[in-house]
């Protein structure tokens, strides 16, 4: 006798028969029916292990007596009519329902077991403290170590050499043997040559260490502004310059002090007035070029104010909404409006040269 054997789950363990299309017979993992129904179908060729069904001669199969061929028809309790028995799903595809399932439980998020809530407690601690740490080493830094590598209205700052040795210390980094390396190209534009310099850099304080990377070519805009200085005799500079990037490169990355928010540095107690911004003219700081008004232009403009019978508080209302903290910080492109406001454009109207 031929019978069709259809398997009703993917453990293959619950079978249903073409001849009692209605009963079902559960056959345990270590059932001896179970194998040699699985074993004649796939030394017959006709299950490939992905099928779910296949045809076997059912009086081929030698069984125990402990293990009855008969099939039996499960006892129903009295009571409500049982709904009708669900059709058996089609070979080789998945219930609708069930596929719907199992894409919801592929699609739900992973959140591995140690996400409770003391764990967010101590992460949210730990930020915290953090950014308590950040702040500490922007307090270790003045205005003369950053650059302002954007504009007034969008500031983009940058530290600098000097400031990131003057972390070096308290973030206790140290580094070994550093490996320069000199390169020469060659483009549309002309020949030019390139310095490395790279190394493993060690904090002790955050326990920390990396492998960072420095860099400064021939044609380095704020080099090449000056007028006395050629690639030929300031090779010297350009690698100097390496190193100095290859010490931004490694404080800056160990410490997280990367591009800050100008709230960052006015929290620790920066004047962002006095942060010079990049100029490639052959200048870096804003005072070195004298674009900030004298000791004796700073007089005068006290003097204006006794005058005109401004306030102390006044002038500094005033220079706040220019963005500056004090007489010290004003430029020039702003001195003679600040004296029209202050006394009238009569008084703010001199001879060049006239504060000395």
């Amino acid at each position: 006798m031929k019978c069709q054997y259809v398997f009703t789950d993917r453990n293959k363990s619950a079978i249903r028969c073409t001849v009692h299309p209605n009963e079902q017979e559960t056959l345990p993992p270590t059932s001896t029916k179970r194998r040699q129904i699985l074993t004649r179908l796939v030394d017959d060729g006709k299950w490939g292990g992905q099928d779910l069904t296949g045809e076997v001669d059912a009086v081929d199969l030698a069984l125990p007596a402990s293990e009855p061929t008969g099939w039996t028809t499960p006892q129903r309790e009295k009571g409500p009519a049982q709904p009708p028995t669900p059709p058996v799903p089609t070979p080789g595809l998945v219930n609708p329902q069930e596929e719907e399932q199992m894409q919801a439980e592929e699609d739900a998020p992973f959140l591995p077991a140690t996400l409770n809530q003391e764990y967010l407690a101590n992460f949210e601690r730990g930020v915290a403290n953090y950014q308590r740490f950040i702040s500490a080493c922007y307090r270790l830094t003045n205005e003369s170590h950053w650059l302002n590598h954007g504009t007034r209205e969008q500031p983009v700052y940058y530290l600098q050499s000097p400031g990131a040795e003057a972390l070096m210390g308290p973030l206790g980094i140290s580094f070994g043997d550093l490996r320069y390396r000199r390169e020469e190209r060659e483009d549309e534009k002309g020949f030019f040559y390139v310095w490395w310099c790279e190394g493993e850099a060690i904090s002790k304080t955050l326990q920390k260490s990396g492998h960072y990377i420095g860099y400064c070519d021939s044609r380095d805009a704020f080099f090449n502004a000056r007028k006395s200085w050629t690639p030929e005799t300031g090779e010297g500079d350009i690698r100097k310059s390496a190193f100095s990037n290859w010490t931004v490169n490694a404080v800056t990355r160990l410490a997280g002090l990367r591009k800050p928010r100008p709230e960052s540095l006015l929290a620790a107690g920066l004047d962002l007035t006095k942060i010079p911004a990049v100029d490639y003219s052959g200048r870096k700081t804003v005072e070195t070029e004298g674009d900030v008004i004298s000791e004796p232009q700073r007089k005068r403009l006290w003097a204006i104010c006794k005058t005109a019978g401004v306030s102390e508080v006044a002038l500094k209302d005033f220079l706040a909404l220019g963005g500056y903290s004090s007489t010290a910080a004003i430029k020039k492109r702003d001195y003679d409006r600040i004296c029209a406001w202050a006394g009238g454009k009569e008084e703010a109207e001199r001879t060049p040269g006239q504060e000395g």
